[in-house]
């Protein structure tokens, strides 16, 4: 779980702060209030579709996340999960299949399975990363003004 902390304003309550971050999130996320100090966002997809075709989203790290107010402090923290286990299954099935139907060693099993996963996490945190620090900077300004 990724988290970073901005100081509130002391004049604003954690309804507008959450009215300010709904409208700046407007057609990008869902705002779900989860409780009056926890506010969930997750992605919209917005796909064409003519009805026959079945629609596949891309599994993303900025999918949902969370913003908690706390007395002086604004948190916003990704959810990680879904990704978690979506790769440990998929690096589960890569292995079993490598390593006992290809009869490969089992050290080149792991590099053939670990070395593409640890290099797209890498470049997916670093992403993530830059993405949670734009929208708090962002939010930041808003909250300021």
């Amino acid at each position: 779980m990724i988290r970073k902390l901005i100081n509130k304003p002391e004049n604003l309550s954690a309804d507008s702060v959450f009215q300010i971050i709904e409208i700046y999130f407007t057609g990008q996320y869902k705002t779900i209030r989860q409780s009056d100090s926890k506010l969930k966002i997750k992605r919209l997809y917005k796909y064409q579709s003519n009805g026959w075709e079945t629609i596949q989203r891309q599994l993303s790290f900025r999918d949902s996340g969370y913003f908690q107010v706390d007395n002086n402090s604004l948190s916003f923290s990704i959810d990680l999960t879904k990704q978690i286990v979506f790769w440990t299954l998929m690096a589960a099935s890569g292995m079993f299949i490598l390593w006992k139907l290809f009869h490969l060693s089992f050290l080149l099993t792991l590099i053939l399975i670990f070395v593409p996963i640890l290099i797209g996490w890498s470049i997916g945190l670093i992403g993530l990363k830059q993405f949670v620090d734009l929208q708090i900077d962002a939010i930041s300004k808003r909250l300021n003004d």
